[in-house]
């Protein structure tokens, strides 16, 4: 009589020896139908793999294995057994034990047929699990159903939609009563845990983390793909056809962001602390390759420093030998509304040449730069986008005035 025990190796050898031949069959022979047919067959099969595997995880939990080697968790057990990180044997393991619950097993059943995707049965027993605790059995189960018929028809991310929403079919007025109290408690909870944290890398970058309500979050998204504005393509950028926003073009957009709010707009007490500080040795600021200093030691080159002083929010403070100050935020460093109206008048946008950033997102820039003693008025200013006041600054490039206003830009060959 063959025992349990030894049809379980039995078993377990046949599939490591059809998972072999799996492995090792050839595909190129193959025509398209069949590939398709047999990634289908594959996908059902994992998912179905997945069913076996969690009726082992619940057999595991009932019998305590974690209890017996002194681990904490049955998903911390696993976890140190098979070398899973926590969060994914925790993951497995609480799929497994919702799919065990008697209320539960036509969610079992389908995946256990292969007519259910796992992320589709975890996100239904997501869906369940967020019902009223004191609703009735025969609406979860009608719930349950309907989700399962979703499945049918919809991926794990659309079926996740169609579970927030499952109540509203069931029970109109006590959904519009528990929405309420939910959106209540998700806008109080938001508001609640609002934080942004930053982190010095030490190589010229500050990382950070933030958590925001969803109307101050969409907000700043909507801000930020205003300033990377997709439909205009910057000189060296790749040529994505205009449709692609970048992680990297919404940092820039994000560092325009920061520097054009003005400091004049917080409350009367923090106004004046908010502006950055930067300190230069005149000889620094001389040097072609020199640097500045922020109060906090962090170091930038002369040629942000020469940028940034044209704009608001920062005080640019330049030493004469052991740090006597020789100017600290010299009247008239910006241009007034005024005076960049009139650039705006004139120059109508960027005015480096080729450039099509219109005047709404341009710094004011000073020809002869302010750190050097250059004058604060339209003869001598300009409207350049931040990508070009940048350039204007940087080592790496000359620039020239032609006559008709427009700045030409050429890289310096390195020798």
């Amino acid at each position: 009589m063959t025992t349990s025990s030894s049809f379980a190796d039995e078993l377990v050898a046949r599939l490591h020896d059809d998972l072999t031949d799996l492995a090792t069959m050839a595909l190129s022979p193959l025509d398209d139908a069949q590939i398709a047919q047999l990634l289908e067959t594959l996908t059902a099969f994992g998912d179905r793999l997945t069913h076996a595997t969690s009726r082992v995880i619940v057999e595991a939990h009932q019998r305590g294995l974690a209890d017996k080697t002194g681990a904490r968790h049955t998903a911390h057990w696993w976890a140190k057994r098979d070398l899973l990180t926590k969060s994914d044997a925790m993951k497995r393991v609480n799929l497994a034990l919702g799919l065990d619950k008697p209320e539960h097993e036509p969610i079992a059943t389908a995946l256990a047929d292969g007519d259910l995707h796992t992320d589709q049965a975890r996100v239904i027993l997501e869906s369940l699990h967020d019902l009223p605790k004191d609703l009735e059995s025969a609406l979860y189960d009608k719930a349950r159903d309907m989700l399962l018929g979703f499945a049918r028809q919809f991926d794990a991310s659309d079926l996740a939609n169609l579970g927030k929403g499952i109540l509203e079919k069931l029970d109109p007025q006590r959904f519009e009563d528990d929405e309420a109290k939910r959106l209540q408690k998700e806008e109080d909870e938001a508001n609640a845990k609002a934080r942004i944290t930053f982190s010095n890398d030490g190589h010229g970058r500050i990382h950070g983390r933030f958590s925001l309500p969803v109307v101050q979050g969409q907000l700043l998204r909507n801000q930020l793909l205003a300033l990377a504005d997709p439909r205009r393509q910057l000189p060296g950028d790749p040529d994505t056809g205009g449709a692609s926003i970048t992680p990297e073009r919404m940092g820039q957009a994000f560092m325009e962001l920061i520097e054009m709010f003005p400091a004049d707009k917080l409350p009367t007490h923090a106004a004046s602390s908010v502006a950055l500080v930067i300190t230069i040795d005149i000889n620094e600021l001389l040097k072609k390759h020199g640097y500045a200093t922020l109060v906090n030691g962090g170091k930038i080159t002369a040629g942000e420093f020469r940028r940034l002083s044209c704009r608001t929010g920062f005080l640019p403070a330049m030493l004469d030998g052991p740090s006597e100050v020789l100017d600290l935020g010299r009247l008239r460093r910006f241009y007034s509304a005024g005076q960049y109206r009139a650039l705006v008048i004139r120059d109508k946008g960027c005015t480096a040449l080729g450039c099509g950033m219109p005047a709404s997102v341009c710094h004011a820039h000073h020809d002869d730069p302010w750190s050097q003693g250059g004058p604060t008025d339209l003869a001598k200013g300009r409207l350049l986008c931040p990508h070009h006041h940048r350039l204007i600054h940087h080592p790496g490039y000359n620039h020239s005035i032609g006559g008709d206003n427009s700045v030409r830009f050429r890289r310096i060959q390195a020798h």
